[in-house]
């Protein structure tokens, strides 16, 4: 499928697209960075659920508050840090999720930091959803970006390794040629006295006095 990244107050998502979110969201709820919680599956649902929705504009913390924890409508989110605590806590295990190697080319459901709105995404497309984030930042009230897609993923992690060992044979290389380039300069005094050293021949000394 091609890319379809969705600007705007609303997301519009076909139901293959919906589909493959909710299987995403369900696989990760199932797996113990969250299966053995009540808070933090409930928040994941909760925000990923009003995005497909397109109710992005509900997602804040004040309201997220009310919804999930059934704070106070007035209650003060300063003193009372519970939805940005569970959402850094989100964030965290979403990524220790992600870090893991059978999950590596599995749809992602991102949290980014600042936000409660998610973005779906494949591993490969991270840089068009970075660009639409910036796009928002331009105006855009809301981003949110579905990508299935049946390109490769680049496995950067390994390509970074390569690239860095790929660097220090270069240095080496640099330094042996210098090295060896210095190795074979002359001196001055090399040029002196080399023919009369590496000759075989008697040598012949003129000392000059001056009376």
């Amino acid at each position: 499928m091609a890319i379809d990244i969705v600007v705007g107050s609303a997301v519009h998502l076909s139901g293959a697209d919906r589909a493959a979110v909710e299987e995403q969201l369900e696989r990760l709820l199932a797996n113990r960075h969250f299966s053995h919680s009540k808070r933090f599956p409930a928040f994941l649902r909760f925000v990923v659920e009003k995005t497909l929705d397109g109710r992005v504009g509900e997602l804040k913390e004040r309201t997220l508050g009310v919804e999930i924890f059934g704070r106070d409508a007035e209650y003060d989110t300063s003193s009372d840090p519970i939805v940005r605590v569970t959402a850094a806590e989100i964030r965290k295990r979403i990524a220790q999720y992600y870090q893991e190697p059978d999950h590596e080319e599995e749809m992602r459901i991102a949290l980014d930091a600042g936000s409660y709105v998610p973005q779906f995404y494949w591993p490969k497309d991270r840089t068009a959803v970075e660009k639409a984030i910036r796009d928002k930042s331009n105006g855009a009230r809301s981003v949110m970006a579905a990508v299935p897609t049946t390109l490769p993923v680049m496995r950067t992690g390994r390509r970074w390794v390569w690239g860095v060992a790929g660097v220090a044979v270069v240095l080496l290389m640099l330094v042996g040629a210098g090295v060896e380039w210095r190795g074979g300069q002359r001196s001055p005094i090399d040029f002196f006295w080399g023919p009369v050293l590496e000759s075989g021949d008697p040598a012949l000394l003129c000392i000059v006095s001056q009376n």
